[in-house]
């Protein structure tokens, strides 16, 4: 099972791999919203960023450029921490990019990943921060969490918020459609009863029927 962290801000979590195989797992379920973390060119920890904000429960996709600096540091600082070479030196380069953008195929090695799109790939050169990892790894935790099943039903909701967006929008156009129609109908009724064209009572006076039907049919 992942470990997991509380971030310092509380609309965002972290998720760590133990171990390359878990590594595996995490690379095939977590969300294409979240943003993975690895110290680059040595082997580490796959970290992942998580926004939990919606009080729908719907993933929220983070923009990579957008990150708050304080959670940013705190991925950086323990994606650098759990590499067995990167946590050696005192600075060392780690990257980031959105889970969508990475490439796992069969033949890759247990935990190696590649990406679709190399300029979506971010990188930062991060100095050891011995007390933000203090303070990042005092809540950690390890989670007890169905990989697959959570990511079925984070797909599920999409579909599910996809339908409500859909039913919303037709709604929307049901009623524009209706208010136009309303509007036709009164412009041809207000022009139907223009008052330059009717006639007083008294004008009518004395009037048979078919001289009626010749006025009405003009």
């Amino acid at each position: 099972m992942p470990f997991f962290f509380q971030s310092c801000d509380e609309e965002y979590v972290y998720y760590m791999g133990k171990d390359q195989y878990e590594n595996d797992e995490l690379i095939r379920y977590m969300f294409p919203e979240d943003i993975w973390f690895h110290v680059e060119n040595f082997s580490s920890a796959h970290v992942y960023l998580r926004h939990v904000a919606d009080g729908r429960g719907f993933p929220v996709e983070v923009d990579p450029h957008l990150i708050p600096p304080e959670v940013l540091e705190e991925c950086l600082q323990l994606t650098k921490a759990n590499s067995i070479d990167g946590c050696k030196p005192p600075t060392c380069s780690v990257c980031w990019t959105l889970q969508s953008n990475l490439h796992k195929t069969g033949d890759m090695a247990p935990g190696q990943v590649g990406y679709h799109n190399r300029k979506e790939v971010y990188r930062q050169t991060v100095t050891k921060d011995n007390v933000i990892v203090k303070r990042v790894m005092k809540r950690k935790t390890e989670v007890q969490i169905n990989l697959q099943e959570t990511r079925a039903e984070r797909d599920r909701q999409l579909i599910r918020r996809e339908k409500e967006r859909k039913a919303e929008q037709d709604l929307k156009e049901k009623e524009r459609r209706e208010a136009e129609r309303l509007a036709k109908q009164q412009q041809e009724y207000a022009g139907f009863m223009n008052e330059e064209d009717m006639k007083s009572n008294t004008e009518n006076q004395g009037k048979s029927m078919n001289q009626f039907i010749d006025d009405f049919w003009g």
